[in-house]
């Protein structure tokens, strides 16, 4: 029972940093929003934040302040805009997948363009408290097969003109949690990422995930095979903060961990 009051405890002191970071961010976002929107108020500037959130669209102000729902986590922006934050672009409905992916894969490069591949791993072994992309738990049967899959799938992308006739610049490994895959795992799909991609000679290959997974069996594999950028998510250096969010390492641990990552032989970025 004190272990389960401690969680509560501490969820509930989560959401309320949360939240105060929250509507503060709201705050400066409308206040930006407000700004972008000057020119079309034409001198009537003086209107209050509420009276101009009035004035607009109800699907335009949803998108903005999201919908006053029971759960607003899941629920209160349910119209996704851009396939990633920062990023321009349009949803793909499954529908349509096959035949958009065939379009792309049939297509013969320009000349001089620069080509770049994004490989999902969809499994995390934890969950983190803030994390929105959770979906699957994993097992080693489980990622065997996708695995497996993902390989066949590479080889069947080799012989389509997109990469027969053009070169790949930068490829992401992202996730999830890619770097909790096993060593022979990694291996395997490092290995055929380069025989079945037709990668640049100054390739970037990144390898997305997190500071309990850089141990000396999956650091010699990944660089073994190529791996040269790693984008590892610290969230923060606050071991209580971290324990918090569900992040299983201490500031102690994350600082060892990065300068081993530091002093490996190949060139490598790091992005954290």
């Amino acid at each position: 029972m004190v272990k389960v009051l401690n969680a509560m405890h501490y969820i509930k002191r989560l959401r309320h940093i949360q939240m105060n970071k929250t509507l503060q961010m709201q705050k400066n976002l409308q206040n930006l929003y407000l700004q972008s929107c000057k020119p079309k108020l034409k001198g009537d500037w003086s209107m209050s934040l509420a009276s101009f959130f009035e004035s607009i669209p109800e699907k335009q102000r949803n998108l903005q302040l999201g919908l006053d729902c029971d759960n607003p986590m899941s629920g209160a922006f349910p119209h996704k805009r851009v396939v990633h934050a920062g990023l321009n672009g349009i949803l793909v409905s499954p529908k349509e997948t096959q035949a958009v992916w065939d379009t792309l894969m049939n297509g013969t490069p320009k000349k001089g363009e620069m080509q770049c591949a994004y490989i999902h791993i969809p499994f995390c072994k934890t969950k983190c408290t803030y994390c929105g992309f959770f979906q699957n738990g994993t097992s080693q049967s489980v990622e065997d097969q996708y695995i497996d899959g993902l390989i066949s799938e590479l080889k069947l992308a080799s012989e389509r003109p997109r990469l027969k006739d053009g070169l790949i610049h930068a490829l992401f490994i992202g996730g999830g949690t890619p770097t909790s895959l096993s060593p022979a795992n990694s291996e395997r799909l490092l290995k055929a990422i380069k025989e079945y991609l037709p990668l640049s000679n100054d390739y970037e290959l990144t390898l997305e995930g997190r500071i309990h997974d850089l141990i000396p069996e999956n650091l010699d594999v990944w660089m073994a095979n190529g791996v040269n950028r790693m984008s590892i998510g610290v969230q923060s250096f606050n071991t209580e903060v971290r324990q918090m969010v569900g992040r299983l390492d201490t500031k102690e641990t994350v600082l060892e961990r990065l300068a081993a990552l530091k002093l490996m032989d190949n060139a490598l970025w790091l992005s954290i």
